[in-house]
């Protein structure tokens, strides 16, 4: 196993013409040209989501947590609700409710408007922390009409599950054991749901998560991403580890290439692979995004990094540009443009057609998110490492 201490690029959510990136600060940039229209201190680490004009954030600041909700256009807040233990992700927004998850198993269910608390559920009978027994949630809840999903593994085995509830009334429906661990957001098309393993990708039936099919993608390859589902195919990137060479120092040295791949939705088969910038020099990819009808995915290589176009068809290579940093954002992007972020605090914009460098700011240059990276025969998990109080 190999674990290290990144700093975690500041993460992207896209409204309209404003590019919101979270990062010690949120900052909200005008897509056309890059400038800061607005900024927003937090106390924290905060993951947003965004809709009808309102940020919804789950902060974490050790040892408390909380979900707030604040106006776009000035950073008010309108309402906080605080939760007990540290919150996964980004909330998820579903019709008039805000749904978020935390680490130890618990779910709540909020009013959007007024941040009143509809339902709360645990996963576990104990969800505390120091229980032997209990969930431990990575993602947030993922959300299909009615049903809310969520998956988890759990402290005393290698378990893992998919449990879906009644988004009115909390209502557990079902749960189902899963054929091999997934630390991914989930994905859905059609009655499907798709989700990133250990080794590759697995489609369950959304109304009893029977399984339809799994497809693993080969021994040495590791998960870094959860599927880009359209409705007759899925994306999803990984790393695979080359035979490994002997160094100067006559060490075992193990490399890892990143590739992005096509399955055929239906039943899970292999339709294309290709090496991400095409070259054997690139790993940790990003989630894929498929933007206006573009693949693109993004990779550290060698002391920099790269973000690279595809076209989803046949996994032809469009383009490829450099980045500084070596951990990047997920890439987000719409109307000709995509955007991504690198751990030194740099936002990017190119245009999509062409990857040419449309502009780039720099925020978060003093307060940044920490994580701890733990690479091992098992999904990627990012743990961050939540401010405590000076």
């Amino acid at each position: 196993m190999q674990t290290l201490s990144t700093t975690l690029p500041p993460q992207l959510v896209l409204a309209g013409s404003t590019l919101y990136a979270s990062q010690g600060s949120i900052y909200g940039l005008d897509t056309t040209t890059g400038k800061v229209r607005r900024q927003y201190a937090v106390s924290g680490t905060a993951a947003l989501a965004f809709a009808r004009g309102t940020l919804y954030l789950n902060v974490n600041r050790h040892p408390d947590s909380s979900v707030q909700a604040l106006r776009a256009r000035d950073g008010s807040t309108l309402w906080s609700y605080q939760a007990a233990g540290q919150l996964a992700h980004a909330p998820s927004l579903a019709r008039n409710g805000v749904y978020v998850s935390t680490v130890e198993g618990v779910l709540y269910a909020l009013q959007a408007r007024i941040g009143r608390l509809l339902w709360r559920s645990s996963l576990a009978p104990d969800p505390a922390p120091s229980s032997l027994f209990g969930a431990i949630v990575y993602t947030s809840p993922f959300i299909i009409n009615e049903t809310l999903y969520i998956t988890y593994i759990t402290k005393e085995s290698p378990n893992c599950f998919i449990t879906a509830f009644h988004t009115k009334d909390g209502r557990r429906l079902w749960q189902a054991l899963l054929p091999d661990s997934s630390s991914f957001p989930l994905a859905a098309a059609d009655e499907r749901i798709f989700l990133s393993t250990t080794r590759g990708c697995l489609a369950i039936d959304r109304h009893n998560g029977s399984v339809l099919w799994h497809q693993e993608l080969g021994s040495q390859v590791q998960m870094w991403s959860a599927p880009v589902v359209t409705d007759d195919r899925v994306y999803v990137s990984f790393s695979e580890e080359a035979a490994p060479s002997v160094a100067l120092s006559d060490e075992m040295k193990h490399e890892q290439q990143a590739f992005i791949c096509a399955l055929r939705a239906r039943d899970g088969a292999l339709l294309w692979h290709q090496a991400v910038g095409g070259t054997s020099a690139v790993r940790w990819p990003t989630a894929a995004a498929l933007i206006d009808g573009v693949l693109c995915v993004g990779a550290k290589s060698g002391p920099d990094s790269i973000l690279s176009a595809y076209q989803p068809a046949d996994g032809a290579l469009l383009w490829s540009s450099h980045l500084s940093g070596t951990w990047l954002s997920s890439p987000v992007g719409a109307a000709g443009q995509v955007y991504i972020s690198d751990n030194n605090g740099v936002v990017s914009a190119f245009r999509l057609r062409d990857g040419q460098l449309l502009w780039q700011t720099v925020v978060a240059t003093e307060a940044q998110s920490t994580a701890h990276l733990s690479v091992r025969s098992s999904p990627i998990v990012l743990l961050p490492a939540s401010p405590s109080e000076p």
